[in-house]
């Protein structure tokens, strides 16, 4: 008794999953057409079943036919034929809107693996709505929506190219005594000399400026002055120094001083973009 009833159970259930199996299905190409358009309708079940594509103006939520093919008066027999090895079938139908006031029309599909459709399975309806009355029917745009996460950072692009050098930044001084060290580049030169005259008779003297290094110079004017006895004075000398590589050294000199003379350098230089003359 216990066999018979397994072998009962197992028997529904393969006779269930062949029902949902051969259930069939119906895809439109469109669900809005113009009358006199066709629109393609693809049946789908099991292969080799036979097929009804059935059509009507009423849909009330029963199947369109029963065994044998039987249908309402509302309903129209569409096509018929047999699915391909896929399990599919493709028509294009017209539905009959032209020239009527129907604004829609349902499809629906009915399958058998008898020709005489003593048994039937059926497809979910599919609706196909007449475009010429279906229009001006769309809604107001809604608002819009919030917006959406941030999507992922993307990868890092390559480099581009060398833009063009930008205008030279704020200028960088250096101040010394008689001696200044200046690195590489052009310099404006300011360089002011103090004397001071503590001997017994007046003195006249000419400074310059001295350059050292391996790879640069300097241009100037030498400055003179006197200075009586007793006194003080000064002297100014403008110049300009370039310096293409390594360092460079200036220093000041006025040659040699009586006794009680004496002279103090003070050499300013000024980093320049470029020298004009």
């Amino acid at each position: 008794m216990f066999k018979r009833g397994v072998v009962f159970t197992f028997l529904a259930s393969c006779l269930v999953a062949a029902s949902a199996a051969a259930q069939p299905t119906v895809a439109l190409s469109s669900t809005v057409v113009a009358p006199g358009e066709s629109v393609a309708v693809t049946v789908s079940g099991a292969p080799g079943a036979f097929y009804a594509l059935l059509g009507s103006s009423v849909d009330d939520g029963e199947s369109f036919a029963r065994a044998g093919l039987k249908v309402r008066h509302d309903v129209a027999i569409v096509a018929t034929g047999t699915l391909d090895g896929a399990g599919e079938a493709a028509l294009n139908v017209k539905p009959p809107f032209l020239g009527t006031v129907l604004d829609r029309f349902y499809f629906q599909a009915a399958t058998s693996f008898s020709s005489k459709f003593d048994t039937l399975e059926f497809s979910a309806t599919a609706i196909v709505r007449n475009g010429d009355l279906v229009k001006g029917l769309e809604g107001p745009v809604g608002p819009q929506g919030p917006a959406g996460p941030a999507g992922a950072v993307g990868p890092t692009g390559p480099a581009g190219p060398q833009g063009l050098t930008g205008p030279r930044g704020p200028s960088d001084a250096f101040v010394g005594g008689n001696t200044v060290v200046l690195p590489a580049g052009n310099f404006l030169l300011i360089t002011q000399v103090q004397i001071d005259n503590a001997g017994a008779v007046e003195v006249g003297m000419t400074c310059n400026l001295f350059f050292s290094g391996s790879n640069g110079g300097i241009a100037f004017a030498p400055a003179s002055e006197s200075v009586g006895s007793g006194r003080k004075g000064s002297l100014t000398m403008i110049g300009t120094s370039d310096i293409l590589g390594g360092t460079g050294t200036i220093t000041g000199n006025c040659g040699a001083l009586p006794a009680g003379v004496t002279a103090t350098f003070h050499i300013s230089a000024i980093q320049v973009g470029t020298i004009h003359q």
